[in-house]
């Protein structure tokens, strides 16, 4: 959760995480047809309360790039010419009968909070929450 910008190797592929050209986002996109996110809604992503503020703060500082990892959730970023690319903001690759996930989301203190924060972080380790109902899947 949330790398620092910098290079990293993750189960033998290269991660370039880099700080958000669009300064920290409030927003990412689930328009990705990934299925893990495809039960939530156009506007899950964005504007998520902080209990640690008291306010809604932004949810990404730093994306990624990486080319074995299958998109979950997207943005946008410079590359080293300045020219703006598709990112991700959390990426997946599959590793033998398991997953890797890579995901810049704040979401530490924020998954009692809000309700698609903790669903996300449900669906990543495998068990869907649901109106104080866990599915494992």
């Amino acid at each position: 959760m949330e790398l620092p910008e910098g290079y990293y190797e993750i189960c033998g592929s290269s991660i370039d995480v880099k700080f958000s050209s669009m300064l920290p986002m409030h927003f990412v996109s689930r328009d990705t047809g990934h299925p893990l996110v495809n039960v939530f809604r156009p506007n899950d992503f964005k504007y998520w309360y902080n209990p640690k503020f008291d306010y809604i703060t932004p949810i990404i500082f730093n994306t990624f790039t990486a080319d074995d990892f299958n998109l979950v959730l997207g943005s946008g970023n410079t590359n080293n010419n300045g020219e703006w690319i598709p990112v991700k903001a959390v990426g997946e690759k599959l590793i033998g009968k398991g997953k890797v996930y890579v995901c810049q989301l704040n979401v530490s203190g924020r998954v009692k909070t809000n309700p698609i924060a903790k669903m996300f972080i449900g669906k990543m380790l495998g068990i869907w929450i649901q109106e104080d109902s866990i599915y494992v899947e």
